[in-house]
């Protein structure tokens, strides 16, 4: 690959991984900020039936269930924020190793090494998985 496609393929991940995340947190927020009190619950419509009555039909999701995609959505923002590194670092990594810069190459993949570290040691320490005497 030459530099021009490597520049553009490196712009698309950073562009469209923060889209993505930005895209989620922010249907995250509308959802919890459009959920106040029983706003979801209580819309009603009043139709006239077959019968003449009115029937009285609830619309819109459950308090727990909106919150729940709420926290999905916002969850799943903050995953992709931090994907956005780590995929770009992959693809440096692979991209120097495919041009024969071993020493770059070598340094991208100790960064990703030190990530990982991050993620599978020092997280579930800090979260209290781990008791120490």
């Amino acid at each position: 690959m030459n530099e021009t496609r490597i520049k553009s393929a490196i712009r698309g991940i950073l562009y469209y991984g923060v889209i993505a995340s930005l895209s989620s947190l922010i249907a995250g927020a509308l959802i919890l900020v459009f959920k106040t009190g029983d706003a979801w619950t209580s819309i009603n419509v009043t139709t006239n039936g077959w019968n003449g009555g009115a029937d009285l039909i609830e619309l819109g999701l459950k308090s727990s269930l909106t919150e729940e995609i709420a926290s999905v959505l916002l969850a799943s923002g903050i995953v992709i924020l931090i994907a956005i590194p780590i995929a770009r670092t992959c693809f440096t990594a692979m991209q120097f190793a495919l041009n024969g810069d071993r020493i770059f190459a070598l340094v991208s993949l100790i960064i990703l090494a030190i990530v990982a570290i991050s993620f599978l040691v020092v997280g579930p320490i800090e979260a209290g998985l781990y008791k120490f005497p």
